[in-house]
Protein backbone atom coordinates (compact mmCIF):
# COMPACT_ATOMS: atom_id res chain seq x y z
CA UNK A 1 0.00 0.00 0.00
CA UNK A 2 1.37 3.37 -1.04
CA UNK A 3 1.91 5.74 1.22
CA UNK A 4 0.47 9.27 0.35
CA UNK A 5 2.60 12.60 0.83
CA UNK A 6 1.72 15.56 1.59
CA UNK A 7 2.74 17.69 -2.09
CA UNK A 8 6.13 19.86 -1.91
CA UNK A 9 5.18 23.56 -1.63
CA UNK A 10 7.40 25.95 -3.41
CA UNK A 11 7.81 29.54 -2.51
CA UNK A 12 6.10 31.68 0.14
CA UNK A 13 2.32 31.83 0.86
CA UNK A 14 0.67 35.28 0.99
CA UNK A 15 0.33 35.45 4.14
CA UNK A 16 4.34 35.12 4.67
CA UNK A 17 4.91 37.56 1.81
CA UNK A 18 2.56 40.32 3.65
CA UNK A 19 4.43 39.55 6.73
CA UNK A 20 7.81 39.59 5.11
CA UNK A 21 6.60 43.40 3.07
CA UNK A 22 5.40 44.74 6.70
CA UNK A 23 8.74 43.74 7.72
CA UNK A 24 10.68 45.51 5.03
CA UNK A 25 8.53 49.08 5.18
CA UNK A 26 8.89 48.80 9.18
CA UNK A 27 13.01 48.83 8.81
CA UNK A 28 12.36 51.59 5.88
CA UNK A 29 10.05 53.79 8.05
CA UNK A 30 13.49 53.57 10.76
CA UNK A 31 15.79 53.22 8.50
CA UNK A 32 15.53 56.15 5.70
CA UNK A 33 14.94 59.16 8.00
CA UNK A 34 18.22 58.13 9.71
CA UNK A 35 19.70 57.51 6.51
CA UNK A 36 18.72 60.98 5.15
CA UNK A 37 19.62 62.94 8.71
CA UNK A 38 23.18 61.31 8.20
CA UNK A 39 23.56 62.75 4.55
CA UNK A 40 22.58 66.21 6.14
CA UNK A 41 25.00 66.26 8.65
CA UNK A 42 27.78 64.61 6.25
CA UNK A 43 26.90 67.80 4.19
CA UNK A 44 26.92 70.35 6.71
CA UNK A 45 30.32 68.81 8.10
CA UNK A 46 31.87 69.18 4.76
CA UNK A 47 30.09 73.15 3.91
CA UNK A 48 32.01 73.80 7.96
CA UNK A 49 35.12 71.96 7.25
CA UNK A 50 34.97 74.75 3.56
CA UNK A 51 34.08 77.34 6.06
CA UNK A 52 37.06 76.76 8.44
CA UNK A 53 39.11 76.20 5.42
CA UNK A 54 38.19 79.79 3.95
CA UNK A 55 39.04 81.47 7.38
CA UNK A 56 42.02 79.81 7.72
CA UNK A 57 43.11 81.61 4.72
CA UNK A 58 41.71 84.71 5.65
CA UNK A 59 43.93 84.82 8.46
CA UNK A 60 46.90 83.76 6.63
CA UNK A 61 46.18 86.56 4.72
CA UNK A 62 46.14 88.86 7.63
CA UNK A 63 49.45 87.49 8.78
CA UNK A 64 50.87 88.28 5.62
CA UNK A 65 49.29 91.53 4.98
CA UNK A 66 49.11 92.61 8.44
CA UNK A 67 45.50 93.38 7.84
CA UNK A 68 42.25 91.93 7.38
CA UNK A 69 40.63 92.68 3.96
CA UNK A 70 37.11 94.45 3.31
CA UNK A 71 34.16 93.55 2.00
CA UNK A 72 34.07 95.91 -0.57
CA UNK A 73 30.65 97.53 1.54
CA UNK A 74 32.80 100.84 2.07
CA UNK A 75 35.41 102.03 -0.49
CA UNK A 76 36.84 104.39 1.82
CA UNK A 77 37.65 101.03 3.91
CA UNK A 78 39.50 99.34 0.71
CA UNK A 79 41.76 102.36 0.14
CA UNK A 80 42.75 102.55 3.66
CA UNK A 81 43.35 98.63 3.66
CA UNK A 82 45.66 99.32 0.34
CA UNK A 83 47.57 101.71 2.26
CA UNK A 84 48.49 99.40 4.57
CA UNK A 85 48.53 96.19 3.29
CA UNK A 86 50.21 97.57 0.40
CA UNK A 87 52.46 100.44 1.16
CA UNK A 88 54.25 100.76 -1.70
CA UNK A 89 50.98 99.92 -4.36
CA UNK A 90 51.19 102.84 -7.40
CA UNK A 91 47.94 102.44 -8.75
CA UNK A 92 45.21 105.04 -8.27
CA UNK A 93 42.11 102.62 -6.83
CA UNK A 94 39.99 105.88 -7.04
CA UNK A 95 38.84 105.54 -10.73
CA UNK A 96 38.68 101.70 -10.07
CA UNK A 97 35.94 102.44 -7.44
CA UNK A 98 34.28 104.46 -8.88
CA UNK A 99 30.99 104.48 -10.42
CA UNK A 100 31.91 103.96 -13.73
CA UNK A 101 35.30 101.76 -12.40
CA UNK A 102 35.03 97.94 -12.65
CA UNK A 103 35.97 97.34 -8.71
CA UNK A 104 32.79 99.69 -7.83
CA UNK A 105 30.46 96.18 -8.14
CA UNK A 106 32.64 93.71 -5.97
CA UNK A 107 30.47 93.04 -3.26
CA UNK A 108 30.94 90.75 0.22
CA UNK A 109 30.65 87.78 -1.84
CA UNK A 110 33.03 88.47 -4.29
CA UNK A 111 35.12 90.07 -2.38
CA UNK A 112 36.13 86.67 -0.47
CA UNK A 113 37.45 85.50 -3.95
CA UNK A 114 39.28 88.58 -4.81
CA UNK A 115 41.41 88.93 -2.06
CA UNK A 116 41.99 85.00 -1.90
CA UNK A 117 42.99 84.31 -5.50
CA UNK A 118 43.25 87.88 -6.87
CA UNK A 119 45.59 89.73 -5.55
CA UNK A 120 49.11 89.71 -7.58
CA UNK A 121 53.11 89.28 -6.58
CA UNK A 122 53.78 92.71 -7.93
CA UNK A 123 54.28 95.27 -4.63
CA UNK A 124 53.72 98.01 -7.19
CA UNK A 125 50.63 96.84 -8.45
CA UNK A 126 48.94 94.19 -6.01
CA UNK A 127 45.22 94.45 -7.15
CA UNK A 128 46.16 93.68 -11.46
CA UNK A 129 45.29 97.27 -12.05
CA UNK A 130 43.50 98.54 -14.21
CA UNK A 131 41.94 94.97 -14.51
CA UNK A 132 42.55 92.38 -12.23
CA UNK A 133 40.42 89.80 -14.32
CA UNK A 134 42.74 89.99 -17.37
CA UNK A 135 46.22 90.74 -15.56
CA UNK A 136 48.96 88.74 -16.65
CA UNK A 137 50.58 89.50 -13.62
CA UNK A 138 51.83 86.43 -11.23
CA UNK A 139 48.57 85.80 -8.81
CA UNK A 140 49.21 85.35 -5.29
CA UNK A 141 46.30 82.50 -3.74
CA UNK A 142 45.89 82.20 -0.59
CA UNK A 143 43.04 79.12 -1.00
CA UNK A 144 42.45 76.86 -3.71
CA UNK A 145 39.01 77.68 -5.23
CA UNK A 146 37.28 74.93 -7.26
CA UNK A 147 36.85 76.42 -10.74
CA UNK A 148 33.94 74.61 -11.03
CA UNK A 149 32.02 76.19 -7.86
CA UNK A 150 33.24 79.73 -9.23
CA UNK A 151 29.97 82.17 -10.66
CA UNK A 152 29.15 85.05 -11.38
CA UNK A 153 25.12 84.65 -10.78
CA UNK A 154 24.83 88.68 -10.70
CA UNK A 155 26.60 89.05 -13.63
CA UNK A 156 28.92 92.02 -13.42
CA UNK A 157 31.89 90.63 -13.79
CA UNK A 158 32.99 88.74 -10.71
CA UNK A 159 33.02 85.57 -9.24
CA UNK A 160 31.27 84.27 -6.37
CA UNK A 161 32.20 80.94 -4.72
CA UNK A 162 29.41 78.17 -4.03
CA UNK A 163 29.30 75.34 -1.26
CA UNK A 164 29.47 72.27 -3.69
CA UNK A 165 26.26 70.60 -1.22
CA UNK A 166 24.10 73.79 -1.91
CA UNK A 167 25.03 75.53 -4.90
CA UNK A 168 22.40 78.08 -5.17
CA UNK A 169 23.46 80.67 -2.18
CA UNK A 170 27.12 81.98 -1.99
CA UNK A 171 29.73 81.85 0.66
CA UNK A 172 29.99 85.35 1.86
CA UNK A 173 32.70 87.65 3.85
CA UNK A 174 31.90 90.28 6.47
CA UNK A 175 34.78 92.19 7.13
CA UNK A 176 34.35 93.45 10.83
CA UNK A 177 36.88 95.97 11.41
CA UNK A 178 36.74 98.63 13.95
CA UNK A 179 36.71 102.45 11.74
CA UNK A 180 36.23 105.87 13.14
CA UNK A 181 33.36 107.43 11.02
CA UNK A 182 31.97 111.08 11.03
CA UNK A 183 28.93 111.20 12.62
CA UNK A 184 26.98 114.15 11.42
CA UNK A 185 24.07 114.14 13.98
CA UNK A 186 26.53 115.41 16.25
CA UNK A 187 29.28 116.17 13.94
CA UNK A 188 32.01 114.01 16.31
CA UNK A 189 33.93 110.79 15.04
CA UNK A 190 32.70 107.35 16.25
CA UNK A 191 34.29 104.26 16.36
CA UNK A 192 32.02 102.02 14.11
CA UNK A 193 32.24 98.72 13.05
CA UNK A 194 32.53 97.57 9.37
CA UNK A 195 29.56 94.92 9.75
CA UNK A 196 27.71 97.92 10.31
CA UNK A 197 27.41 98.42 6.59
CA UNK A 198 26.11 95.53 5.76
CA UNK A 199 23.42 96.03 8.23
CA UNK A 200 21.99 99.06 8.10
CA UNK A 201 21.00 101.37 5.28
CA UNK A 202 23.08 104.53 4.79
CA UNK A 203 21.19 106.58 3.44
CA UNK A 204 18.67 103.79 1.39
CA UNK A 205 19.24 100.40 1.18
CA UNK A 206 20.56 99.05 -2.05
CA UNK A 207 22.03 102.80 -3.36
CA UNK A 208 24.17 102.24 -6.41
CA UNK A 209 25.75 105.79 -5.89
CA UNK A 210 28.98 106.37 -4.33
CA UNK A 211 29.31 108.49 -1.44
CA UNK A 212 31.99 109.94 0.52
CA UNK A 213 33.14 108.54 4.14
CA UNK A 214 31.33 111.65 6.08
CA UNK A 215 27.81 109.67 4.65
CA UNK A 216 28.53 106.32 4.93
CA UNK A 217 26.65 104.21 2.96
CA UNK A 218 26.52 100.55 1.90
CA UNK A 219 28.00 100.10 -1.53
CA UNK A 220 27.56 96.67 -2.74
CA UNK A 221 24.84 96.10 -5.15
CA UNK A 222 24.51 92.17 -3.62
CA UNK A 223 23.22 93.15 -0.01
CA UNK A 224 19.73 94.20 -1.15
CA UNK A 225 16.71 95.95 0.71
CA UNK A 226 14.93 93.07 3.34
CA UNK A 227 12.90 90.83 1.84
CA UNK A 228 14.12 91.20 -1.93
CA UNK A 229 16.74 88.91 -2.48
CA UNK A 230 16.14 85.28 -3.81
CA UNK A 231 18.87 83.89 -1.09
CA UNK A 232 17.17 86.01 2.31
CA UNK A 233 18.98 89.19 3.97
CA UNK A 234 22.55 88.55 3.91
CA UNK A 235 23.70 90.07 7.14
CA UNK A 236 26.23 89.59 9.83
CA UNK A 237 25.73 88.06 12.96
CA UNK A 238 25.51 90.02 16.56
CA UNK A 239 25.98 87.61 19.54
CA UNK A 240 22.82 87.04 21.73
CA UNK A 241 23.91 89.18 24.71
CA UNK A 242 22.69 92.34 24.52
CA UNK A 243 24.60 95.73 25.45
CA UNK A 244 23.55 99.12 24.72
CA UNK A 245 26.36 101.08 23.03
CA UNK A 246 25.62 104.86 22.58
CA UNK A 247 29.42 106.19 22.09
CA UNK A 248 29.31 104.23 18.52
CA UNK A 249 27.65 105.30 15.28
CA UNK A 250 24.84 105.11 15.17
CA UNK A 251 23.97 104.22 18.46
CA UNK A 252 23.60 100.63 19.26
CA UNK A 253 20.27 100.79 21.60
CA UNK A 254 19.50 97.51 21.22
CA UNK A 255 23.07 95.51 19.95
CA UNK A 256 24.59 92.50 21.37
CA UNK A 257 28.27 92.77 20.81
CA UNK A 258 29.27 91.50 17.08
CA UNK A 259 30.59 88.07 16.40
CA UNK A 260 34.36 88.12 15.08
CA UNK A 261 34.45 92.00 16.49
CA UNK A 262 37.52 93.52 15.01
CA UNK A 263 38.01 90.12 12.86
CA UNK A 264 35.32 89.10 10.32
CA UNK A 265 32.21 86.29 9.59
CA UNK A 266 31.77 83.68 6.73
CA UNK A 267 28.20 82.92 6.23
CA UNK A 268 26.98 80.07 4.38
CA UNK A 269 22.90 80.00 3.82
CA UNK A 270 23.04 76.07 4.64
CA UNK A 271 21.21 73.19 2.89
CA UNK A 272 18.36 75.27 1.91
CA UNK A 273 20.36 78.04 -0.16
CA UNK A 274 18.48 80.53 2.04
CA UNK A 275 20.20 82.77 4.80
CA UNK A 276 16.37 83.53 6.65
CA UNK A 277 14.94 87.31 6.77
CA UNK A 278 14.98 89.79 8.73
CA UNK A 279 13.75 93.70 8.81
CA UNK A 280 15.58 96.72 6.74
CA UNK A 281 17.39 97.97 9.36
CA UNK A 282 18.34 94.69 11.64
CA UNK A 283 20.75 92.03 12.51
CA UNK A 284 20.94 88.19 13.24
CA UNK A 285 21.98 86.81 16.52
CA UNK A 286 23.55 83.59 17.11
CA UNK A 287 22.85 81.46 18.57
CA UNK A 288 19.12 82.69 18.94
CA UNK A 289 18.26 82.70 22.73
CA UNK A 290 14.34 83.13 21.75
CA UNK A 291 14.35 79.79 19.81
CA UNK A 292 12.54 82.07 17.00
CA UNK A 293 15.51 80.18 14.31
CA UNK A 294 14.13 76.68 14.75
CA UNK A 295 12.12 75.64 11.59
CA UNK A 296 13.02 78.69 9.58
CA UNK A 297 15.09 79.36 6.86
CA UNK A 298 17.77 80.37 9.46
CA UNK A 299 17.73 77.37 11.09
CA UNK A 300 20.49 75.49 8.45
CA UNK A 301 22.63 78.82 9.00
CA UNK A 302 26.51 77.61 9.07
CA UNK A 303 29.58 80.77 10.20
CA UNK A 304 32.73 80.31 11.20
CA UNK A 305 31.82 81.01 14.62
CA UNK A 306 29.66 77.99 14.87
CA UNK A 307 31.77 75.53 15.05
CA UNK A 308 30.58 73.08 12.31
CA UNK A 309 26.70 73.13 13.97
CA UNK A 310 23.93 75.05 12.04
CA UNK A 311 21.77 78.09 13.70
CA UNK A 312 19.45 75.52 15.18
CA UNK A 313 21.50 73.13 16.37
CA UNK A 314 23.66 75.81 19.06
CA UNK A 315 20.55 77.05 20.51
CA UNK A 316 21.28 76.66 23.84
Amino acid sequence: MRTAHPAKRNGFTLVEMLVVIAIIGILAAILVPALASAIRRAKNTAMGLEINQLASAIEAYKQKTGDYPPDFTNHDAVLAHVRKAYPRNAQALTTWLSASGSGRYVDPAEALVFWLAMTRNDPRNPLGLPNPKTSTLEPKPYFEFDESRLDDRDSDGWFEYYPKQAFDAPYVYFDGRLQNIFDPSDSKTKPTSAYCWAVYPYPTPGTTAYIAATTPTRVATRIPVAGTSTYGDIRPYRASNVAADATVWPAQTDAGQWLGADKFQIVCAGLDNHFGTSSAASFKSFPDPNYAVAGTESADNLANFSDGSTAEESVP
